[in-house]
């Protein structure tokens, strides 16, 4: 069953990787070039990829929604919303932290957030 899930999904999840990956290149040329945000480049970054990486997660809790089907009924749906959203809040920490420590790298020199 699983496999059939994924190779059905394969092409919307190939479609919303390359999206994600050029939303986030984008992301990262558009704070390297705009002024307003130096030395809040870590933040600017961490802002936006939460808007950037929305169609690879979309994608990818959907397939984990599907995964979960074996749980039946009214409790079950509410069992597979609750996985679902806390599988896609877990990913988006993982996709942060990653991408924090690129941006530091980048930007080595950067303000305190709270002065």
């Amino acid at each position: 069953m699983i496999s059939n899930i994924v190779f059905y999904y394969s092409k919307e999840l190939i479609i919303s990787l390359i999206l994600s990956g050029l939303l986030v290149f984008i992301s990262f040329v558009f704070v390297n070039n705009y002024r307003k945000v130096r030395r809040y480049e870590s933040l600017a970054i961490f802002v936006l990829l939460v808007f950037a990486t929305i169609p690879v997660n979309a994608v990818i809790a959907y397939f984990y929604y599907l995964v979960f089907s074996f749980y039946k009924g009214f409790v079950g749906t509410i069992i597979r919303i609750f996985l679902v959203i806390l599988f896609y809040a877990i990913l988006l920490s993982m996709e942060e932290l990653v991408f924090g420590i690129i941006g530091r790298r980048i930007w080595k020199y950067q303000k305190d957030f709270f002065e």
